[in-house]
């Protein structure tokens, strides 16, 4: 969207088309129902990093699945299943990854996945979209 925006600057960009309501009927396939989802809930945790990163410490079980930035793993070294995103600073790898790592997860037998988001910019704002559908709006704002 950054790219878009440096060559067309006035663009408007029409953030309802993110979400659907219930009772509405989405403008473009894709937009209402929950895909690109593994099996087990999904848990999309926004916010400031180090916030996120400590919360889902304090919330997830050993035994449940952690993708987070690579800046954090170490936040991580006792779980038994942490993923890295990369670093938040090359979001393109985090992009190209995200969905790779959430069917790998449905080999795992794990009760729950926490996703540390990336910020709401740019590319993030992508990622972020892809991730409120497959956590099917399960999502934390720290």
């Amino acid at each position: 969207m950054d790219d878009i925006c440096n060559v067309i600057p006035n663009l408007i960009y029409k953030k309802d088309l993110l979400s659907v309501k219930e009772s509405e009927i989405p403008k473009a396939p894709g937009m209402k129902y929950r895909h690109y989802a593994p099996d087990v809930p999904v848990t999309l945790v926004e916010g400031d990093y180090i916030k996120t990163s400590k919360w889902i410490k304090e919330n997830a079980n050993q035994n449940d699945v952690v993708i987070c930035f690579q800046e954090f793993l170490n936040d991580f070294k006792n779980y038994q299943y942490i993923y890295s995103l990369g670093s938040f600073k090359m979001l393109n790898i985090a992009a190209q990854n995200i969905f790779d790592l959430l069917r790998e997860c449905d080999k795992l037998n794990v009760s729950h996945i926490y996703v540390q988001a990336p910020n709401n910019s740019g590319l993030g704002n992508s990622i972020i979209n892809r991730l409120e559908k497959a956590s099917a709006g399960d999502i934390i704002h720290i």
